[in-house]
């Protein structure tokens, strides 16, 4: 039994761009979705949305192999990592930054 690279490298590829728009997805959803008057609603339609977009691409993809759900699988989760990391390095720049700013003192007249 020989494994095949080239369509495991493509059900990879496509794992990515699905999760790039899954957490991409997320990322607006959170960003938009707590400052919206409803966020429970932002947050229920983005999750059928993204699941039902991800769900779709892997029944359009799966040929009945499992390395082909382990492929896309793979290149999903580590899209997922990616964006982890960012969030974290995103977060160490914007509490940098936020050292880096003086804070002046208040004073507080009497009168």
């Amino acid at each position: 039994m020989m494994i095949d690279f080239v369509p495991l490298s493509m059900t990879a590829t496509v794992g990515i761009s699905m999760g790039i728009i899954f957490y991409g997805g997320l990322y607006v959803t959170v960003t938009q979705g707590l400052n919206s008057p409803r966020p429970a609603l932002w947050f229920s339609v983005s999750f059928l949305l993204r699941m039902c977009f991800v769900l779709l691409a892997l029944y359009f993809i799966n040929d009945g192999h499992w390395q082909t759900i382990v492929a896309f699988l793979t290149g999903f989760l580590v899209t997922g990592a990616i964006f982890q990391l960012l969030k974290g390095m995103q977060t160490q720049v914007a509490s940098a930054s936020l050292k880096s700013v003086p804070i002046k003192s208040i004073s507080v007249r009497k009168q």
